[in-house]
């Protein structure tokens, strides 16, 4: 733990971190004494700094080891913690895209947003209009296609829900 080259914002472990105590029988002890390895509960042991980037891997695998406890699915327990995330960002750090005055700037500047909470993705704009904005994140690997998959859908359906977006689709 803590040594991949895929990195994520420490705010998406303060979030994790805050839900789990919030959510899970047992809070976020529980989630560490279910670690087979000791070493992940050193890391989650740590002090996460919002803006550093630490390894996203321990994070994934903390959301099997949750969802298992919760007794939901991977995919069902990554996406209401990334939408209780999301919910968070935005009413607090980065309720500036709720001041955004259109949903195609909330929809534009999103992904280039998202892409930053990350050191691993990138945003390619695809085409741009005044209705339109799509494009391609990339850099995500596939060990973390599932997990990224849950993350990116849950927080972009509901920003863009907070945000006025009326029309999205996401592939």
């Amino acid at each position: 733990p803590g040594e991949s080259p895929f990195r994520i914002k420490g705010n998406g472990y303060r979030g994790h971190l805050k839900y789990v105590q919030e959510t899970l029988p047992g809070g976020g002890e529980a989630m560490k004494d279910a670690f087979e390895d000791p070493r992940l509960k050193e890391f989650f042991n740590q002090t996460f700094l919002a803006s550093s980037f630490y390894d996203v891997i321990p994070l994934a695998h903390a959301g099997l080891i949750c969802a298992e406890i919760s007794g939901m699915s991977f995919y069902d327990f990554v996406y209401e913690r990334t939408r209780h995330q999301a919910e968070e960002d935005v009413r607090g750090v980065y309720k500036w895209l709720l001041t955004l005055l259109s949903p195609r700037l909330v929809s534009s500047r999103l992904t280039k947003f998202m892409a930053q909470y990350f050191d691993f993705m990138s945003f390619e704009l695809e085409h741009s209009d005044a209705t339109v904005v799509r494009g391609r994140l990339t850099g995500a690997p596939f060990e973390l296609r599932g997990w990224i998959t849950a993350v990116f859908e849950a927080y972009y359906c509901h920003v863009f829900k907070l945000g006025g977006v009326k029309e999205y689709a996401i592939e």
